[in-house]
């Protein structure tokens, strides 16, 4: 199986409704696969425009932390250790554990609905964006 990729022929990104219909699709929200971190990004951008839509009261000169923030949330939800299929952990040239993106984690950080790339995380993720700094309140 393989995995789906962000740019469209014709040229442009997919919405963030497309990038998760197309991850439903392919069923890899019920089985675990890796994915790029271009998922990562694309989705970190998407929520960071909508958060600064949702929320007029933060200023622009921001939107670089809040990005990074959004990012290392979702990284930090998805990322899993690569095992072998006896549980012994891969592990990299330097002697670290491997990782990798879950699908299914990223699958499951968002809600069921989402309209082009209008997209905010379910509440229980939200909970650990970090709003230290930004003067909001979540």
């Amino acid at each position: 199986m393989t995995t789906p990729t962000l740019n469209v022929k014709k040229g442009g990104y997919w919405t963030q409704e497309q990038v998760m219909a197309s991850l439903k699709k392919n069923k890899l929200d019920v089985n675990d696969h890796s994915l790029k971190a271009s998922y990562i990004k694309s989705s970190s951008y998407n929520l960071t425009s909508t958060f600064l839509e949702t929320n007029p009261d933060v200023p622009a000169h921001l939107t670089g932390m809040i990005y990074k923030r959004f990012e290392g949330l979702l990284f930090g939800q998805t990322l899993q250790p690569s095992v072998y299929d006896d549980g012994t952990p891969i592990l990299t040239i330097e002697g670290k554990p491997r990782s990798y993106i879950s699908s299914m984690k990223f699958c499951s950080l968002f809600p069921k609905s989402i309209k082009g790339n209008k997209v905010q995380l379910k509440a229980a993720v939200m909970k650990n964006f970090k709003t230290e700094g930004l003067n909001i309140v979540i």
